[in-house]
Order: C-alpha cells, then sequence, then structure tokens
C-alpha cells in the first residue's frame, strides 16, 4: 500500500536518538520516526531552530559511559526515506559515516502490506500513537520492532540512572513525551505517514432531518473520490452497516434512524482502509448542578485570649439546569428483526424483563392482558424488598 500513496507526498523528516559507548564506540539505536510529507509543510518544533545542512542535532555527551545523540534530518527522497525504514541496520549515516548498531534484529509490524491505522492523535497521550507526531488528519503507521530488545535491557535498570534521566530530559524537552515511562517503544522504528487525501474531517449529527454533516478539508492538489463506511451499534447489535460513496467535500448523509454508537471508517477508490473515526456517541442532554454563594456570617468567638472572628460561607442549592431536552425511548430501538435483535434482547434471557409481541387482534390482545397481570401479580407477591411496574 505505501507505494501507490507514496506519490503524494513530496519528502520525509527522520528524528532519531542514539547512544555511543564511550569505551567500545558501540552505536545502540534508541528510537526513530520517519513521517513523510505532504506538499504543506509541517512544522517541527525544535527547541534551538537552528538547522544546519538540513539537519538539527543536540548530544548530551556530560556523562561517564554514553554519548547521547537527537538527530533531526531532512531526506529529499520518499522513496530513499522508505529503503531506509525497510532495511534499518545497513542505510544509517551520520556526516557521511556508516553507522553499526549494537540492536540486530529487527521485526516488521504488520507484516503485510497495509499499515496500522489512527486517528488524529493531537490530543493522545497513550498508546503508539502518543510517541508520534501529532496529526489531525489521522496517521498510518508501519513498525519495525527491535525483537531483541538489546537497548531496552541495556539502559532501562530497576534503580533511575544517569543515563536514563538523561535520555527523559532529552526526550521530553525534544519530542514531547517520556521516553522511559514508554519504554515499550524503546529501540523501534516507525514509519509515520499522515492521511494522504485530507488534513481534516469534522463530523457532526443533525437531528432534523437525520443526517451526518461532513466537512472535509483536502490536501493541495488531491482530490479523489472517497467512501465513508458508517457503522451504529445499539448494544451488541449493529443498527447500520452502510457505505456511501463522497463526491462533495462538504455535504449531508441521511440515515434511516437516529445513530447510537457512531463509527466511520473511510476507504479510497482503491477500497483501502485509509482512515478511521473511533466510535462516539453524541450528547444531547447535559443537567448542571449549581451551588450558589448567599453570603458570609462573621461569628464572633470568645476565648482566654480575647474575641475571634470566624466566617461562616453560606451557600445555596438551586435547582439543577438542563440543557437540551431528555431523549424517552423511542421504538428505533427495535430493529426490522425485532424478536431476535432487539436491544434489550439479552434481559429478556436474563428474565429480568419481560416481553410481549404485538397483539395481532383483539383477542390476542386480551389474553396477552390476562397473562401480564398473571405475571406480574405473581412477581409482586414474591417480592421482598420493592417492585416497580412500568407501563410502555
Amino acid at each position: 500500500m505505501i507505494n501507490s500513496i507514496k506519490k503524494f507526498y513530496d519528502k520525509a523528516i527522520r528524528t532519531s536518538l542514539l547512544a555511543q559507548d564511550k569505551l567500545t564506540n558501540k552505536w545502540y539505536h534508541l528510537f526513530s520516526v520517519i513521517e513523510l510529507q505532504p506538499e504543506e509543510t509541517y512544522p517541527y518544533n525544535i527547541p534551538n531552530n537552528k538547522w544546519q545542512n538540513n539537519c538539527v542535532r543536540t548530544i548530551q555527551s556530560k556523562l561517564e559511559n554514553y554519548t547521547f545523540y537527537l538527530n533531526v534530518n531532512d531526506i529529499d527522497s520518499v522513496a530513499e526515506a522508505i529503503s531506509i525504514f525497510d532495511d534499518p541496520l545497513n542505510v544509517f549515516y551520520i556526516d557521511e559515516e556508516k553507522i553499526n548498531f549494537f540492536n540486530t534484529s529487527f521485526t516488521k509490524e504488520p507484516s503485510g502490506e497495509y499499515p496500522l491505522i489512527f486517528s488524529s492523535n493531537t490530543h493522545k497521550d497513550e498508546g503508539l500513537s502518543s510517541v508520534l507526531p501529532q496529526r489531525k488528519s489521522g496517521i498510518l503507521v508501519w513498525c519495525q520492532i527491535d525483537s531483541d530488545r538489546k537497548t531496552e535491557k541495556e539502559f532501562i535498570l530497576s534503580s533511575v540512572s544517569k543515563e536514563m534521566f538523561a535520555i527523559r530530559q532529552l526526550t521530553m524537552d525534544w519530542l514531547g513525551f517520556d521516553l522511559i515511562q514508554k519504554s515499550e517503544h524503546i529501540g523501534n522504528i516507525y514509519l509515520s505517514v499522515p492521511n494522504p487525501y485530507f488534513r481534516e474531517i469534522d463530523v457532526s449529527l443533525s437531528t432534523n432531518p437525520i443526517c451526518i454533516f461532513y466537512k472535509i478539508l483536502e490536501r493541495k492538489n488531491v482530490s479523489e473520490p472517497l467512501i465513508f463506511r458508517i457503522i451504529d451499534r445499539h448494544g451488541e447489535a449493529i443498527a447500520l452497516d452502510k457505505t456511501f460513496e463522497i463526491q462533495n467535500s462538504i455535504d449531508l448523509i441521511k440515515l434511516p434512524h437516529e445513530p447510537h454508537l457512531f463509527e466511520l471508517r473511510i476507504y479510497n477508490k482503491e477500497n483501502d482502509l485509509i482512515a478511521i473515526q473511533e466510535p462516539a456517541t453524541f450528547v444531547k442532554t447535559i443537567q448542571l448542578g449549581m451551588s450558589i454563594k448567599r453570603a458570609d456570617f462573621h461569628v464572633q468567638v470568645g476565648t482566654d485570649k480575647g474575641n475571634k472572628e470566624y466566617v461562616v460561607e453560606n451557600f445555596g442549592i438551586e435547582e439543577s439546569l438542563l440543557i437540551g431536552k431528555p431523549q424517552s425511548f423511542n421504538a428505533e430501538c427495535y430493529f426490522e428483526n425485532a424478536e431476535n435483535q432487539r436491544k434489550h434482547h439479552k434481559h429478556e434471557k436474563r428474565k429480568e424483563f419481560i416481553f410481549f409481541p404485538g397483539a395481532k387482534s383483539e383477542l390476542e390482545k386480551s389474553q396477552f392482558k390476562e397473562r401480564a397481570k398473571t405475571i406480574i401479580r405473581d412477581i409482586l407477591n414474591q417480592s421482598n424488598d420493592s417492585c416497580y411496574i412500568c407501563d410502555y
């Protein structure tokens, strides 16, 4: 898949954290990210902002045993960047000098053609996407995992060492996260690819009529049709799983019913999954409880040393503020095959709820009513605490 989308990118930037043993001169690869970049250049937050020969470097050498290098450099050729990722042991150079790493084995993940796909990681502080450049478009990721974990074993000790402290400071100052706290990424190399088709997608719900409103911020000189796959889940059941061909950058997608837990998957014209929006629901009602300060009571208390004043704050409890309208239960929770797929099917199996099918005649309706009365009477007779009768 990387070969089919590399045409959308102009260059790459590689960020690497390396360590060199001062005694043996062995090199350890601690962490690398190679990011392919489209025509819209993304700014990198470089603390000293001093680029020389398309490279920025900081060195932490005030240690007894190791010198640490954090290196950020431009790679003009996308093909070269991909080849560096594919063969990390043989094509790493610093100042035109080839580096031979102590790391001896990398395992590519995923092993197949397709990448890991993440939604926008601008607010992520956990998981793989939290150690990659932040992109609103979402990212496609390939990994080279340091399978021997030699580097992690060398630097992650049971007690905090000077080397661990140096790694922590370098990564927090330059990369925005603490690599020591995310030690599962030590030694690994990541190829991070911002979504090639758009910079961002905004999705919102319109309830009258029931629609999904979307806005696609396309990349410069990129305009290709996309396919939206909308998956709506109600409990354990899938209420909707449907694809829509997208031709416009702004539009509405009409839905057959109001979505509950909404997930969006986006495909290109080759039917490759290229983006996801994580499952989300829509907030319709917010209830706020308020406590308003009324006044302060000043109380004089007599003591052996004289009067002492205390201030007692007086708060009043107001009625809660309701923003939006609470939604009552409606029949849309029951789908076309209601007897087997409705939302409360699992409760019916546990006998916590009693369900009656719709009556087809007045006689059947009367029979159901009598049966319901008998069951409710038995429940009331057997109840030890309290019982609630709900009529719908």
